[in-house]
Order: structure tokens, then C-alpha cells, then sequence
């Protein structure tokens, strides 16, 4: 089931607790909240994964490991749009370099239409911050980013 920063944070999942302690919209899917743990115990850590997108990268995981147990998976951010980087280490075809390939092209096509935050159906936003957020948390987000960004009295 393909389903799945903010600036300046320093931990994906205090920002999404206190944003879900603001709104019912939140927390994560169940299906996103299980993936982002089995992705930190296998070795991705949270300045790596965004959480919304963790059954995608998920997914990706194991259709690479169907493959051959040898691959290298990596997910980047950059202005809201994912970059996964999937390549297999060992002595593998050029198939499956180019099947790693193609697997990694499109689960960025799915993460760029799919929240960053909750992993709901969501869409590229440039409002205040750049995300990929879904109408529900995107009032969040820009409350959050107001009340950082506030004037000091």
C-alpha cells in the first residue's frame, strides 16, 4: 500500500506530537506510524526519514531486499521534494540496477503526493514554509511556523 522536515526542527517526532497534541488530524497513519519504526530498526535514523513518507520507503526496502539482500537505500529532502537513492552493492545485473532505479524514481513520484507529516494524500505547498502536506495539517504547519517566527515584544 503505497500511502506514504520541518525547517529548522531538530526531530520529526516532537514536532509531529506537538502537532498532534493541536489537532485530532494527527498523529501519523497506523500503517506510517508501524513503517517508521521498523525503518529505525533497521537503521535509518530520524534526520533521514520523514515520517510521512516511511511507508513508502518501507515498501521500497523490501522490494530491493527481494531482490538481492545487498543494496544501499537512502531518503533525502530537499524544498519538500523526496530523493531516494537505491542501489544494490553486490554483483548484480544491470536489470536489477535499472529495476533499483526505476523502484526509487517512483516512490518519489508517490512521496511527492503524499504528506510529509502523516502520510495522508497531501501536495506541494510553498506557503510560509515548503512541504508536502495535506489540507489538514497545513494550517498546523503555518501556526507552528508562525508562532516561531513571531516578533519578540
Amino acid at each position: 500500500m503505497f500511502t506514504e522536515e520541518f525547517y529548522g526542527r531538530s526531530d520529526v517526532a516532537t514536532t509531529l506530537s506537538t502537532m498532534s497534541e493541536r489537532a485530532e488530524h494527527l498523529p501519523l497513519l497506523p500503517d506510517a506510524a508501524g513503517a517508521y519504526e521498523k525503518l529505525l530498526a533497521v537503521g535509518f535514523d530520524t534526520e533521514e526519514l520523514i515520517a510521512g513518507w516511511s511507508v513508502i520507503l518501507l515498501e521500497l526496502r523490501e522490494r530491493l531486499a527481494a531482490r538481492s539482500p545487498e543494496f544501499v537505500l537512502r531518503a533525502k529532502e530537499k524544498f519538500a521534494l523526496p530523493t531516494f537513492v537505491a542501489y544494490y552493492t553486490g554483483d548484480v545485473s544491470e536489470q536489477d540496477k535499472a529495476v533499483a532505479e526505476s523502484a526509487a524514481r517512483y516512490s518519489e513520484s508517490v512521496a511527492s503526493l503524499t504528506c510529509q507529516w502523516c502520510s495522508r494524500p497531501g501536495r506541494p505547498r510553498s506557503e510560509k514554509i515548503i512541504t508536502v502536506a495535506c489540507d489538514g495539517c497545513l494550517p498546523l504547519l503555518l501556526a507552528a511556523w508562525d508562532e516561531r517566527h513571531a516578533p519578540i515584544s
